[in-house]
């Protein structure tokens, strides 16, 4: 094969790699709050600092972006406070308010990307957003969208990696 011939394959193979799709899952704020710690999560989530703010969920059908937030019911003092994803959520754009002898946990669940903005602790305004603009739950299945990188553009860097090979070695 002539070296027109390698600069042909090496465009191809660029050509084919581009043409790889990279799939993104829904992309949620995820990040917590416990009482007495850092309140970023809840005040501005775009802006929490100690791990990434937000992540493409990929976690199959029905995918959401969540907010829970837990209250002691006579106090109506935080306990706790999170934002994420989930899947099979059958309550897609929902609110649900439930309490027990002791708290009222608040759970939100909506279906766009970075829907999950808001206090919490009422119904999300279509677009999200709840009482403000409003960030990390360890675990969370996904990827994290700051660092991760997804399968097609490691597909796409293989492959231009081997056509400057290819035309490297035959120059």
């Amino acid at each position: 094969m002539g070296v027109i011939g390698q600069h042909h394959v090496a465009l191809l193979l660029l050509l084919i790699a581009t043409a790889v799709p990279v799939t993104q899952g829904l992309k949620c704020y995820t990040c917590g709050y416990t009482a007495g710690g850092d309140s970023t999560c809840i005040t501005s989530p775009a802006t929490v600092t100690a791990s990434v703010a937000i992540t493409d969920c990929h976690q199959g059908e029905n995918v959401c972006c969540t907010i829970t937030k837990q209250d002691y019911k006579e106090t109506e003092e935080m306990v706790s406070f999170s934002r994420g994803c989930q899947p099979n959520c059958e309550d897609m754009n929902d609110f649900k308010e439930t309490e027990d002898w002791d708290h009222i946990v608040y759970q939100t669940f909506c279906g766009t990307p970075l829907c999950n903005t808001g206090l919490g602790e009422k119904p999300l305004k279509p677009g999200g957003g709840g009482d403000g603009d409003d960030g990390i739950i360890i675990g969370i299945p996904g990827e994290n969208s700051g660092h991760a990188m997804g399968a097609g553009k490691c597909v796409l860097v293989t492959l231009i990696l081997m056509a400057l090979n290819m035309i490297g070695n035959h120059e």
